[in-house]
Order: structure tokens, then C-alpha cells, then sequence
């Protein structure tokens, strides 16, 4: 028997926020321009990529199987300003699409590499609350599968991202993780 060890001091972030860019998009991911906007300095953020589950049971009550349901993907995130600005963006983003840049380790974090989250089409929720005393805004960010393959050319141009070659999103996929020396 062997120990399969998943350690590695190397991949220990003490401090990562995270960069989170959108671009918008139409809903087949095509892009509308050639901007894209930084939503600012990022306190926390939460990705998730989640199946439902239904246990199915025999006569007796023991579980006999397992059934993956609905899919849910998409992110949450605290930003740390709550300026006119975000504020603005955010209530405008009703009805529109975004294509999704997120870095999720300082450049060179993670064993002297960066991993960059890039997502075809988004959609965020265009509400928040502001607590007093904290002016800190929560975002919820809501992935949408593709009808077809999304490619995102020149992602350094658009988003700043280390990624130079073309981020390649698959059919009826989310997203793309890109880990870059």
C-alpha cells in the first residue's frame, strides 16, 4: 500500500483576494467591445462548482444508489469599496451578460505559478447590501453553461490576465482554469 502525499508548502496562499474582471458579452458569449471593468479590491470570494444529490433507497431504508442532479456554478465575493461606482455597475448589470476573468493565486503563488479562472458567460445579481460601519459590498455571480465554444483571444489585452494564448471555454462547459509558469 502506498501514502499518495498531497502536500506542498508551495501551495499555501496567506493573502489572495483575487483580481475579478468582466467584459460584457451577449448570452452566446460573444464580446461587445474591447473593455472590460475591474470590480476592485476583493476581501473574500467563494467559487463553486456543485451537483444536487438524491440518494435513492431500497425497501429496507439502506441506500442502494446515488443520482447527481441540477448543476449549480458560479462565485460570491465580499468587495471591499463601496463607491458610486461599483454601486452604479452593479445596478446596471440587469439583463446583460459578462464573460469572466478571476485570478485565483498572486501571480507566481502557488509553486511559482499563477491559476486564472476565465468563464464564457455570467450573469450578476443586481442587488446588494451596504452594512453600516463595514461599506462593504457582497456580489453574486451566476455561470452559464455555452451553446458553443467560447474562445477568449489575447486575454492579456482584455483582461490583464498572465494568460497570453487563447483561453478555450468547451461546448456546453462553464470554464476554463489556466495555470501559467
Amino acid at each position: 500500500m502506498a501514502i499518495i502525499n498531497l502536500k506542498d508548502k508551495g501551495g499555501v496562499i496567506k493573502h489572495s483576494g483575487g483580481v475579478l474582471r468582466v467584459s460584457e458579452c451577449d448570452d452566446t458569449g460573444v464580446l461587445s467591445g474591447s473593455d472590460s471593468t475591474d470590480l476592485g479590491y476583493i476581501e473574500v470570494s467563494e467559487f463553486f462548482d456543485e451537483y444536487t444529490e438524491e440518494k435513492v433507497y431500497d425497501e429496507t431504508g439502506d441506500v442502494i444508489a446515488k443520482k447527481l442532479g441540477d448543476r449549480d456554478v458560479g462565485m460570491t465575493a465580499t468587495l471591499m469599496q463601496s463607491n458610486k461606482e461599483i454601486i452604479d455597475f452593479i445596478r446596471g448589470a440587469k439583463d446583460k451578460f459578462y464573460t469572466l476573468y478571476y485570478k485565483l493565486t498572486k501571480t507566481k503563488g502557488i509553486n511559482a505559478k499563477t491559476q486564472e479562472l476565465f468563464v464564457g458567460i455570467v450573469t450578476i445579481k443586481p442587488s446588494f447590501r451596504i452594512q453600516s460601519g463595514q461599506k462593504k459590498i457582497p456580489i453574486s455571480i451566476q455561470f452559464l453553461p455555452n451553446e458553443s465554444q467560447i474562445i477568449i483571444s489575447s486575454p492579456n489585452t482584455l483582461f490583464g490576465s498572465v494568460a497570453t494564448s487563447n483561453v478555450t471555454i468547451p461546448v456546453r462547459d462553464y470554464y476554463t482554469i489556466v495555470e501559467t509558469a
